[in-house]
């Protein structure tokens, strides 16, 4: 596990390694966070491949926006 920051600020919480997968995580207490709310995990998706780009928030369902997967927490910690 680590974390990621780029020189202007822009930072990812969480980088999880996984077996062969590499997960770009980012948490947010918000039950509809938008993609302005991410936007450093986006920053990061334009230079680094990853497995999965995770939004972890307090929604009551999964959902997906573009290439970037948007879970409720309980679903996330059931995946690990």
């Amino acid at each position: 596990m680590s974390f990621f920051r780029t020189s202007d600020g822009a930072e990812v919480d969480l980088i999880l390694e996984k077996g062969n997968e590499t997960w770009a995580i980012e948490i947010k207490s918000s039950s509809t966070p938008s993609m302005r709310d991410i936007k450093g995990l986006r920053s990061f998706l334009n230079d680094h491949q990853v497995t999965r780009a995770i939004c972890i928030c307090q929604s009551t369902h999964a959902y997906r926006e573009k290439n970037i997967e948007f879970l409720p927490w309980k679903n996330f910690f059931q995946e690990l």
